[in-house]
């Protein structure tokens, strides 16, 4: 509509909810019926009130997407931590089995001492169940928003941040701010990888770096 934000800024809101329901209440010939003048106030305060409301609404849309990205994602880790657990319970079992043997022949050979107690392909199988889940829980709940962006939320995200102008005074957030621009800058691009010498936030602070995985992958019929 290109309508300037200021436009009404010296009015209440009360009259311009006054002006929005006089427009919603009339006819369109009622509307034509009337003075320029009036006629395109009336109709300036009711669009102008509507792209505020847009905006609103577009601003409650992303915060409930990224909600939602973080609250199943952290249900699916936590149910994955726990049916771990259950699993590995035996392992403290085994761990006392392991402990008592090697403590009551301190100066035996493994094979002599341990392996009694619990063959080697069972500590293969007790090492690999720790080197296949070493992450942490941070590490793991990270992996699986990337994987639920990648594969659901990527349609709609980049299309709620290409309308929306992100701004704050405060220097703490100056950083995020920069991301969001970086993600505006590649989202319409096929391609996975940044370019060399891309800026990148971190800390606070902008980091010259190689090429890296970049979150946001979007082709630009998509966008559109």
């Amino acid at each position: 509509m290109a309508l300037p934000d200021t436009l009404f800024s010296h009015l209440s809101p009360r009259v311009l909810e006054c002006y929005r329901l006089r427009v919603e209440t009339e006819t369109l010939s009622e509307l034509r019926h009337h003075p320029k003048t009036i006629r395109l106030t009336l109709l300036a305060s009711f669009c102008w009130q509507r792209c505020q409301e847009i905006i609103d609404n577009i601003m409650d849309l992303l915060i409930q997407i990224v909600h939602r990205i973080d609250t199943r994602s952290k249900n699916k880790v936590t149910s994955e931590v726990i049916a771990k657990v259950k699993k590995t319970d035996s392992h403290t079992q085994l761990f006392y089995q392991v402990a008592t043997a090697a403590l009551a022949t301190p100066d035996g050979l493994v094979r002599d001492v341990i392996y009694p107690v619990a063959s080697e392909q069972t500590l293969e199988a007790f090492v690999d169940s720790y080197n296949d889940g070493g992450q942490t829980y941070r590490q793991l709940l990270h992996s699986r928003i990337r994987s639920s962006y990648g594969h659901h939320y990527r349609q709609m995200l980049p299309a709620v941040l290409e309308v929306i102008d992100f701004r704050c005074n405060n220097k703490q957030y100056q950083p995020i701010l920069q991301a969001v621009d970086l993600l505006k800058a590649y989202v319409d691009t096929p391609e996975n990888l940044m370019p060399q010498q891309t800026t990148f936030p971190s800390k606070g602070s902008s980091v010259q770096t190689g090429k890296r995985r970049y979150w946001i992958r979007m082709k630009t019929s998509q966008t559109k």
